[in-house]
């Protein structure tokens, strides 16, 4: 099963997310969901996932500079952002999708059945 950490620093876009995932039931183990760049390193740290959905713009620390702090991260990541001006960025951090927000459910499942 696949292992993942959705990282967002709005509460109502982390839940949108996990709705989805419970609507749609799609088999997946949600082992963190963070409102922080700081608590997602912990919890990456921690848990060590298969797949992050990852929020670009977020007080204090993007989701960007996140992954700069993780150096050599071995998970998949799915960035989401209401700006598509990052597209760029996400496809130079290997970003295996880039979903604009609000995120729409068949986008979100199509990203996490690949």
């Amino acid at each position: 099963m696949l292992k993942i950490i959705i990282i967002d620093d709005q509460e109502f876009c982390t839940d949108i997310i996990v709705d989805i995932i419970k609507k749609e039931k799609i088999e997946v183990d949600i082992a963190a969901i963070c409102h922080s760049g700081k608590e997602g390193i912990k919890q990456i740290k921690k848990h060590q996932p298969d797949l992050v959905i990852l929020d670009v713009e977020m007080p204090e620390m993007s989701g960007f500079e996140m992954l700069r702090k993780l150096e050599d991260h071995q998970f998949e990541i799915i960035f989401t952002t209401s700006f598509d001006k990052y597209s760029i960025q996400a496809i130079r951090h290997s970003a295996l999708d880039f979903l604009l927000k609000p995120v729409v459910p068949h986008e979100l499942i199509d990203a996490l059945e690949r």
